[in-house]
């Protein structure tokens, strides 16, 4: 496939366009920044560095003119930086840990530098210079190619804030518009942090308990009382996949504007594949049923819940949850990249799935994700989500802790790496934790590395080939470039 023709496209600094009305931002006052900003011709692309800015919806841009199907963005978030506060003027608190949490409050964000859950403390990193951003991008363009996917977006955000992003390929191959760092993806299974973070934040507030049975919250559902929160967490409920249901696929294929609800979803998930607690599966409806779990403790809606307590206090203004109540979903708000279905093995076999409803990858799949899946966001808001998570500024350490323990995974397949929403990967030879997703039209991957302090993220607009293909030549870039050369124990 010919890569687009897009030089003259400014290279973007700062955050880049906002889908939310300016009055949505939070960010406080503007903050006297001294940076440098180094240009240079690599393998034909522009690539712009500078230090991180204070957090800002605007953007400033440079004419600069940038290389076909790929782009290499300035910082435009900072780890650790100054965080909304709540209501009366103090940070929002998740739980006792911090006072003041409550209901629709957001998270405490705690310093990025605390202790990771490996027991690594993050140590001081070389400026992101030149040579290694050269190198990303290399590698980044290289792969993407080599996998032949129609359209790939990256970000690597470091410890320090800085921020390197690409984009490659097509968002809409027909158009032939080219990717950028703003079109946003369904990222499928990535939305299961979220929700596996809200639970646990509610764990930590003491309105509810990880070993509450499901019938506390969901007394109608079947066999309700001998499932646990924590197992529908750790996918040992023993619950059949709703989404494996053949007469549901049918239904969502057949009638693809239709707005699916969580509770008509239930209606499809079929008998349960072993008791409770006595073995391991990966089962979509567990997190169909945590959302429902939220959305009874808190009394609104799952997507509401993750905005107020996430999305907003964390500047993710190119992220939400597809809801079939949602009048106007974000994806029809602004630039987005189009879901393809790989229909041979090369980069133009490939079948546009898009309806054009605003829902990604369309109306009934979209809303059929749910909470298991239904989350659209930008590799660039996913890697800050996956900093603050894994870097512990979302949950306090214990909770963290508990979040990324995999032994129960473990204890039934010992090759299983998965804890309470988190899957825990050696890439490039190196510990990660994160999430993969997969659905059709897209693919998407979430990959916090404690070693280096970084967190990488790659999505693409197919559905077949593995991006953590690229994601592992991206850690094996820093790696290589002395980001992982120094370890704290």
């Amino acid at each position: 496939m010919p890569r687009p023709a897009n030089r003259g496209r400014p290279v973007t600094f700062g955050r880049g366009s906002s889908r939310r009305p300016p009055s949505a931002s939070r960010a406080g006052p503007a903050a006297l920044v001294l940076a440098l900003a180094c240009i240079v011709a690599a393998c034909g692309s522009t690539i712009v560095l500078s230090p991180a800015p204070p957090r800002s919806t605007g953007a400033a841009t440079s004419s600069s003119p940038v290389s076909p199907g790929a782009t290499s963005q300035a910082p435009i978030a900072q780890a650790g930086s100054p965080e909304p506060q709540g209501p009366g003027g103090s940070p929002s608190s998740p739980g006792p840990s911090s006072a003041g949490g409550g209901p629709g409050g957001g998270p405490t964000l705690r310093p990025s530098a605390s202790p990771s859950p490996e027991g690594l403390s993050v140590p001081a990193r070389p400026v992101l210079d030149i040579t290694s951003a050269r190198a990303l991008q290399a590698a980044f363009a290289a792969a993407a190619s080599r996998l032949g996917v129609p359209g790939a977006q990256a970000t690597v955000l470091f410890a320090d804030g800085q921020t390197w992003q690409d984009a490659y390929g097509w968002a809409d191959v027909k158009a032939r518009r080219p990717m950028t760092a703003d079109d946003v993806f369904d990222v499928a299974s990535v939305t299961k942090t979220f929700i596996a973070a809200e639970v646990i934040e509610l764990a930590a507030a003491g309105r509810l308990s990880l070993d509450d049975p499901l019938s506390r919250w969901l007394p109608s559902f079947p066999k309700a009382a001998s499932i646990t929160v924590r197992e529908l967490l750790s996918h040992t409920s023993g619950l059949a996949d709703y989404l494996e249901n053949p007469k549901l696929l049918r239904a969502i294929d057949a009638d693809k504007a239709r707005r699916w609800t969580a509770q008509e979803l239930l209606a499809y998930v079929g008998p349960p594949l072993f008791p409770p607690g006595t073995d391991w599966r990966y089962s979509n409806t567990n997190y169909l049923l945590l959302g429902l779990v939220v959305e009874d403790v808190e009394g609104r809606s799952a997507a509401q819940v993750l905005a107020d307590r996430f999305l907003d206090p964390l500047g993710l203004t190119d992220t939400a949850l597809q809801t079939a109540s949602d009048p106007t979903p974000l994806a029809a708000r602004g630039p987005v990249a189009e879901p393809y279905a790989r229909t041979g093995r090369t980069a133009a076999a490939v079948t546009a799935l898009g309806d054009g409803s605003g829902y990604l990858p369309y109306a009934s799949l979209g809303t059929a994700l749910d909470s298991a899946g239904a989350l659209v966001s930008t590799s660039g808001d996913l890697a800050r989500w996956g900093a603050a998570l894994y870097g512990g500024q979302i949950l306090a350490a214990p909770w963290l802790a508990t979040m990324v323990d995999d032994s129960v995974s473990k204890r039934f397949h010992p090759v299983r790496d998965y804890a309470l929403g988190t899957e825990r990967k050696l890439l490039a030879g190196l510990p990660t934790l994160g999430h993969s997703g997969a659905c059709s039209g897209y693919r998407s991957a979430l990959r916090y590395v404690p070693a280096l302090g970084a967190t990488v993220v790659v999505l693409v607009n197919e559905d077949v080939l593995d991006p953590d293909v690229i994601t592992t030549r991206l850690i094996a870039v820093l790696e290589r470039s002395g980001w992982g050369a120094s370890k704290a124990a």
